[in-house]
């Protein structure tokens, strides 16, 4: 018997969703272009389950990450930083990794791994000059 879980990422500028068998097939995934405070995150769920073929009653287990994780309260198992997910998924992935570097669409963090943990953590001040938003948009220009 399978266990499958949904993972969902609610950004600030998008929602990305996982569905996973067993903690190591990718079942289905879905982006949404909107983020936190948006019909982003719903949305997102209803496409990775629509592209799995399943509803919110196959999924075993969600976990909720990210700016937005918090709106999904009634909805995820559980609610953990992204930062926490990088940490375990590069320790998971690479377990030699030793640095993390995360552009999102409002910050930038790079930090440090130890034992799949986050060890130290430098964030970028107000400018989001530098950021996913800006990249993307300087990209299109």
């Amino acid at each position: 018997m399978s266990i499958f879980t949904l993972g969902i990422d609610i950004g600030s500028t998008a929602s990305k969703c996982v569905i996973i068998r067993d903690g190591e097939e990718i079942v289905a995934k879905a982006l949404v272009a909107v983020g936190a405070g948006t019909s982003g995150p719903q949305r997102a769920i209803a496409q990775v389950l629509e592209n799995a073929g399943m509803t919110k009653d196959d999924i075993d287990y969600t976990l909720a990450t990210g700016y937005g994780r918090n709106s999904l309260e009634n909805y995820a198992d559980h609610q953990m930083s992204e930062l926490s997910c990088h940490a375990q998924g590069a320790y998971f992935l690479f377990p030699d990794v030793r640095t993390v570097i995360d552009i999102g669409g409002q910050d930038m963090k790079c930090f440090k791994i130890r034992n799949g943990a986050v060890d130290s953590i430098m964030l970028n001040e107000a400018c989001s000059s530098g950021c996913g938003s800006f990249i993307e948009t300087f990209a299109k220009a």
